[in-house]
Formats: C-alpha cells, sequence, structure tokens
C-alpha cells in the first residue's frame, strides 16, 4: 500500500529505473547506520515508564512469540516505525540514488527479517553464532531473549549495537546452543482441539486479523462494522457450501 501511494503521489516515482546497483548499495549503507542506530535508541526509549506502560508493553504481551508478533504494536507506534524505516529508502530517493527495487527489496527484506526473529523456532546455521555475522545478523533465539528478559537485545536487525552499548545478552550464545540442539520429543496430545461460544455474527470483525485494536476490547458494534455487514451474510452460505467442520 505504501509503494501504491509513493508510485502515485511522489514526484518522478514512476520515471525511476527499475534497478541500480548504486541505489542498493546506498539504501543497506543507510539501514545498517543511521536506522538501526536510530531505531535502537528508540526501542531503549519505548521500555521506559511512560511509553512502556502506554505503548509497547502492548508487543511484548505476545511472550511466546510467532512470525506475526512482530506486527502488533499500537497505531502510534506503528507510525514512528513507519517514519523511521522509511528513511532507508528515502534517502538514497533524495541522493538521486533511488531505482525500484529499492522499494519493493526494502519492504519484502524487511518482513522476512521482521517474521524471522519472532518465529520462536532457531533454524539458523552455527556459524552465525560462531563468527562476527552474529553481530550483523540476529538470530530467532537472539531476539526471543529480548521478549522473555524484556530488556536486553535491543537491537533490530544488528546485535552489534547491543554490544557496543552494553546491552548484549551475556546468554544469548548458551540460548543458541540450546534451542538448536533441542530435539522434538513425541508428545501424546488429542488430534484436535476446538473452543467454540456463540456470539453475534459482526463477532467476525473481531479478530486480529482485522483490527488488533478491536480484537484487544470486548466486542461492541461499532459504526463502521454496519456496512460491511451484507458482505459477512453473504459469505455466510458459502462457508456452509464449501466449508468444512469437526465433528
Amino acid at each position: 500500500l505504501l509503494i501504491s501511494v509513493l508510485y502515485r503521489f511522489l514526484p518522478g516515482f514512476r520515471e525511476m529505473p527499475v534497478f541500480d546497483w548504486r541505489g542498493m548499495v546506498a539504501m543497506l549503507l543507510v539501514h545498517m547506520g543511521p536506522i538501526e542506530f536510530v531505531y535502537y535508541w528508540f526501542h531503549r526509549a519505548l521500555h521506559h515508564d511512560f511509553l512502556w506502560q502506554q505503548y509497547h508493553s502492548h508487543h511484548h504481551s505476545s511472550f511466546v512469540t510467532e512470525p506475526i508478533s512482530g506486527t502488533v504494536h499500537p497505531f502510534l507506534e506503528n507510525f514512528a516505525y513507519t517514519a523511521i524505516f522509511s528513511a532507508s529508502v528515502l534517502i538514497p530517493y533524495l541522493m538521486g540514488l533511488h531505482c525500484l527495487a529499492c522499494f519493493y527489496t526494502y519492504g519484502l527484506a524487511f518482513d522476512f527479517m521482521n517474521a524471522l526473529g519472532h518465529c520462536n523456532f532457531e533454524f539458523l546455521p552455527s556459524f552465525f553464532m560462531w563468527s562476527p555475522i552474529k553481530y550483523l545478523v540476529y538470530t530467532p533465539s537472539y531476539h526471543s531473549l529480548h521478549h522473555s528478559r524484556v530488556h536486553t537485545n535491543y537491537c533490530l536487525f544488528m546485535p552489534i549495537y547491543d554490544k557496543v552499548f552494553g546491552t548484549y545478552c551475556s546468554e544469548s550464545e548458551k540460548t543458541y546452543t540450546r534451542a538448536i540442539n533441542t530435539k522434538s520429543e513425541d508428545v501424546p496430545s488429542p488430534d484436535v482441539i476446538f473452543l467454540a461460544h456463540g456470539g453475534p455474527l459482526g463477532q467476525i470483525l473481531q479478530i486480529p486479523f482485522i483490527s488488533k485494536t478491536v480484537s484487544a476490547h470486548k466486542f461492541e458494534m461499532q459504526w463502521w462494522m454496519y456496512p460491511i455487514m451484507p458482505l459477512i451474510m453473504a459469505m455466510v452460505p458459502l462457508l456452509e457450501l464449501f466449508g468444512t467442520h469437526f465433528e
């Protein structure tokens, strides 16, 4: 959506070259330097008193993370992140080193790294933690310590900032080793556990996919839901016809 808006309104966007290696290098350097630095200190600020209580604690309600946990933030916090991260492509643009590949590559790579850090499953090869690469690219176990210990491992994607500023968790290597070497166990469990309760049809709109804000509060019909109700009612017979259920 952001790229579509830029394509429509940003001067010269439609005339950009598809690829320019200078723009790609500039984008990478801007991210590794100013963006990672600014995010690190902004993230630390979010862990203090008012900002923690009003904003960032919502993200840390995901104690056991999953890939989508990286997108769970209050609106104003997301707004601040957008302002910070957009500089990675806007600075090369202002330098005249822009290309379409910068916008799409940065968006896709950012979402991939964000999901990787929150996937709660360690799979990166051991050389990540036993070489200098561990200071340039974080691992799922590294970021899991931020969610379990909270006031450590603040970096975005590059642990070198934690190392330089003294917030690198001393148990990062030990946690990685334990996670990568742990074997899965066959634990007997039911095939299906399905818990359900009745509710108004509009409650479908309370799922996090529609609105994280609405899903975080007790359900009440709101004005913007009523125009969507005909669509929901039209979906019900389709689900009855083509959906499946457990008996």
